[in-house]
């Protein structure tokens, strides 16, 4: 609601300061929100670190370790129980396979997410201007105006090269920062999470007041230059989690095997032969 309030005055009524403030009274609610979640399960959460260990200093902490695993351990508690439950049912009615049973259930959630983006499909294929259910007639000539169209020609292609770019941008940023954290003891690794992660915890209109307000100052409002940049620090954070999490599951024995002949281990890299052979 309070991004709507920020969109209106800037689009609107064109009121930057009073836009400016309230943008301000809402990063503020924000990070009080996320640092109490900092404190109670820590930042580290969010990729799947685990808790208790340690801190950015180095001393333990055992409360958010504990009230982390609890949280785990609730859940899956209720899982297992649940599990059990369909089981059982399973049993009762004469099921042979009530893992079946799972995924029946599983699609239906996925169905129950899905179908709302779903249902624009046939609406666009619809003769009337206004969204209505159950479409009425077919026509394609929505798809015609688009098509025919050089704003949304021009628009799509702008899109692609963008995201194409945005991606690109991200992701030579985040992986060598997902490296960096989840491989090296670093000094302070909260503080360089927390900052890495802020373009995913930060509401959206907050970002796009603050970078239109620094593009306006160097002049790159509307450019491809200031739209990649802008997509890309959106993307980092994803980038830095899903890399992080990977890691996570990565033996790193295997880039300790130069000429391993199991065709189950990576081909190792030049580099590590050439490290392997100067050791030898």
């Amino acid at each position: 609601m309070i991004s709507q309030i920020i969109i209106e005055q800037v689009q609107d009524l064109l009121n930057w300061p009073f836009a400016g403030a309230v943008s301000i009274l809402l990063l503020i609610a924000t990070f009080l929100v996320f640092y109490a979640y900092h404190r109670i399960l820590g930042l580290e959460s969010l990729m799947g670190v685990s808790h208790g260990q340690s801190g950015s200093s180095g001393r333990t902490r055992p409360l958010r370790g504990t009230i982390f695993r609890t949280i785990l351990g609730a859940l899956g508690f209720f899982s297992d129980r649940l599990q059990r439950g369909i089981e059982a049912i399973s049993a009762v009615a004469g099921i042979r396979r009530p893992r079946g049973v799972l995924v029946t259930c599983s699609i239906l959630v996925l169905l129950f997410l899905c179908v709302p983006v779903a249902v624009m499909i046939p609406i666009s294929f619809t003769e009337r201007p206004v969204p209505d259910w159950p479409p009425q007639g077919f026509t394609l000539r929505w798809y015609e105006t688009i098509w025919a169209s050089p704003q949304w020609t021009q628009a799509a292609v702008r899109s692609f090269i963008v995201g194409i770019c945005s991606a690109l941008v991200a992701m030579a940023i985040g992986v060598p920062a997902a490296f960096a954290l989840a491989r090296n003891p670093l000094r302070g690794k909260t503080l360089v999470l927390a900052i890495i992660l802020s373009p995913m915890i930060i509401p959206r209109i907050i970002i796009a007041v603050a970078l239109f307000y620094l593009y306006a100052q160097i002049g790159i409002v509307g450019t491809y230059l200031g739209l990649i940049v802008g997509h890309a620090i959106v993307s980092v954070p994803y980038v830095v989690i899903t890399v992080v999490a990977a890691l996570k599951n990565y033996d790193m024995r295997y880039d300790r095997l130069p000429g391993a002949s199991a065709p189950t281990l990576p081909r190792p890299s030049i580099v590590l032969r050439y490290r392997s052979w100067a050791r030898r």
